[in-house]
């Protein structure tokens, strides 16, 4: 009968996460990270399985932070360059930076969205009689 492995603490689990982050960042594939586990932390293959998906989902919700943030500096700094342009009378940068900003924001893509949901057929109703109380006949 095997004897019960002991658990890890939170800290060290923590640790390992970060070695492996520093692993996947430095592009060791897979099975290098699973036997450096295996021989560093006597930690079996689903375990360390467990640790890359806990990095890879970090990573991903790092990216979302990073890309909204920079989405909201970008923007920022157009609104800078507009009113520097809207100073100098500039009008022709102007345009192209609220283009930039629109393309940026993802309004085009919005506008075409919405036009194409207004390209369905809109069937007609036709009432019976005239409307009085608002009621149709």
């Amino acid at each position: 009968m095997k004897k019960p492995k002991d658990r890890i603490t939170l800290a060290e689990k923590e640790l390992r996460l970060y070695q492996i982050y520093q692993m996947v960042l430095n592009g060791f594939p897979r099975y290098k990270i699973i036997v450096y586990g295996k021989n560093t932390w006597n930690a079996c293959e689903r375990t360390i399985d467990g640790y890359i998906s806990d990095v890879a989902d970090m990573m991903k919700s790092w990216n979302i932070k990073n890309h909204e943030y920079n989405l909201n500096l970008m923007n920022s700094r157009i609104e800078d360059l507009i009113n520097r342009c809207y100073i100098d009378n500039d009008k022709k940068t102007m345009v192209q930076l609220l283009k930039l900003q629109s393309d940026v924001l993802g309004l085009n893509e919005q506008r075409l969205q919405i036009e194409g949901n207004l390209n369905h057929n809109i069937s007609v109703i036709k009432l019976n009689g005239p409307i009085e109380d608002g009621t149709a006949n």
